[in-house]
């Protein structure tokens, strides 16, 4: 047990002659000492504990041997190294400290998403909550997401983040009210825009944006001179890029395990909660895979069961897989797969396959491009 480096000690040299005597006065005082080396004639370094250095001088001097400390180990050497550092000390202290208050701080408000609802609406809400900015604030995100979107009629979705002395809200507004007979013109599919032609309604995309299924391409209503909503059906003509993809990871080698054939069992009967016969075998396999299994083996007068649990031995094995030779095969699963995905309505009008390589593992991924109409 190293006490001499958990508990403040000294590393010391000693000098002089008939160290067998030396050894012998230290086991009559019940005086220990750790790491002894003998580095040259009648030069000896041991490590001695801060309680028994004052007994070990005594004995030294009373022997005729000089002492001389070499270096302090332990707690006492950290404490005198933080002793002339207390500087970097009280300074790491502080820096931790006030790292931690300002932390508690809201120092910026970043508001996203907003269009049709005023910043400075968001913002009062805020406060009105309770959190204000250059103060102390202990919130919680959810409470202040639920505080946001009761309070504020247009969000239809709102998201918290406090990262450092920020704090983030994202909000998704609603759509605007233009009655149950004028719906926007929803995308059906993750897509590229190709064509954009609007005739009725309102958009802010143009060709070339990607959009997300169930993103609005085209809103129902238009804004007159003066700057107010005018519903209206949608009419438009749309074409996108559609692509449907399905991908599989393949790897190299790949670790399986297999069983051996050997095999250990324990069984036992029960009738309701009373168990009898019940068998004890040791499992003495490092790798195993268990099975366990009941059987009602009689219901007549009262139910008897059988619970077996049974361990299997398994040993590990490395397969080597040919990607080249599988390419193939998986590939056209992976394209089979991706064509359940696609509506009847629409035509494929390209197959694309890629495969990356990452080290020891290939992911390959199949496309299918097709075009789409609104």
């Amino acid at each position: 047990m190293r006490k001499w480096f958990t508990q403040s000690s000294y590393h010391i040299k000693i000098e002089g002659n008939n160290f067998v005597n030396f050894f012998n006065v230290l086991i009559k005082n019940n005086i220990e000492v750790y790491n002894v080396k003998r580095s040259e004639v009648g030069v000896l370094e041991v490590v001695v504990l801060q309680k028994d250095l004052k007994k070990i001088t005594t004995v030294i001097n009373h022997l005729g041997f000089s002492i001389t400390v070499l270096n302090i180990l332990g707690f006492s050497k950290l404490i005198n190294g933080a002793k002339y550092r207390i500087g970097y000390v009280v300074g790491l202290l502080l820096s931790i400290i006030l790292l931690i208050l300002a932390n508690q701080f809201i120092f910026n408000y970043k508001i996203l998403g907003t269009e049709n609802i005023s910043i400075t609406q968001v913002e009062k809400c805020i406060e009105n909550f309770g959190v204000k900015k250059y103060t102390i604030n202990s919130f919680d995100v959810k409470d202040l997401e639920q505080y946001l979107s009761n309070n504020i009629d247009d969000i239809s979705m709102v998201s918290v983040i406090k990262k450092g002395t920020t704090l983030i809200i994202n909000i998704k507004e609603k759509l605007p009210d233009v009655g149950s007979d004028f719906q926007p013109i929803t995308a059906q599919f993750n897509m590229l825009i190709t064509k954009l032609d609007i005739f009725a309604g309102f958009s802010s995309l143009q060709v070339g944006d990607s959009v997300m299924k169930g993103d609005v391409l085209v809103y129902p209503y238009v804004f007159n001179s003066s700057g107010e909503i005018v519903k209206c059906t949608p009419v438009a003509d749309i074409v996108g890029k559609v692509w449907f993809c399905e991908s599989e990871l393949v790897v190299k080698k790949e670790i399986v395990f297999a069983r051996t054939g050997k095999t250990i069992k324990n069984s036992f009967y029960t009738i309701r909660d009373f168990v009898f016969l019940k068998t004890n075998n040791k499992n003495t396999f490092t790798h195993f895979e268990v099975v366990e299994k009941t059987v009602l083996v009689s219901n007549i007068f009262l139910p008897i069961s059988l619970h077996t649990t049974t361990y299997f031995e398994v040993i590990e094995k490395t397969i080597n897989r040919d990607i080249e030779k599988e390419k193939d095969n998986i590939t056209s699963k992976l394209i089979a797969k991706a064509k359940t995905q696609v509506p009847t309505n629409i035509l494929i009008e390209n197959e694309k396959v890629i495969i990356s390589n990452y080290d020891d593992k290939h992911i390959i991924s199949v496309y299918l491009e097709a075009t789409v109409s609104f």
